[in-house]
């Protein structure tokens, strides 16, 4: 079964992430910042690493980096955009 790592200091997001990768038939392993990351990724590289692009002061930038030196691991950044409402 694929793994992905999913990283995303949001836990409803992250929870999110997790369901509908489980779902879909990954197994998921999860992390609340990048610090964890960079410290799951020193073990068993997953297949795939899905990372909050606005994690902290470079952070998804950081982990994204030292994970693609480790082999060619896949990433895909999330990002978020704020959109204003009309009043």
């Amino acid at each position: 079964m694929p793994t992905i790592l999913a990283v995303e200091d949001e836990p409803a997001i992250l929870e999110l992430l997790k369901i509908n990768l489980v779902d879909a038939g990954y197994e998921v392993r999860a992390a609340v910042d990048a610090e964890a990351a960079q410290v799951m990724l020193k073990g068993e590289l997953p297949d795939l690493l899905v990372i909050d692009g606005g994690l902290g002061q470079l952070g998804a930038a950081k982990a994204a980096l030292e994970a693609l030196q480790l082999g060619a691991l896949p990433v895909i950044g999330l990002a978020k955009e704020r959109v204003a409402r009309d009043p």
